[in-house]
């Protein structure tokens, strides 16, 4: 398991875009690896890394504004 703390901060769109954490996030299965994201604002985690997230575990977020992200429904 990869576990990245304070998510925002390494995979917001610009630095997953220049990292290989989008292609991580979607091989690690292959391999029988998960990821671990966790953060208290996931509105500003990429959107493709958060889609191969198959489970989101969300806790103390005091605004939908931190819940959400660009892509979510409202």
């Amino acid at each position: 398991m990869i576990t990245i703390e304070e998510a925002h901060k390494f995979l917001n769109s610009d630095a997953a875009r220049q990292t290989t954490f989008r292609t991580i996030a979607r091989e690690l299965r292959k391999f029988y690896v998960t990821m671990l994201v966790v953060d208290q604002r996931p509105s500003g985690t990429d959107a493709e890394v958060l889609s191969q997230i198959g489970t989101r575990i969300t806790c103390q977020l005091s605004t939908m504004r931190r819940i959400l992200t660009p892509s979510s429904p409202a």
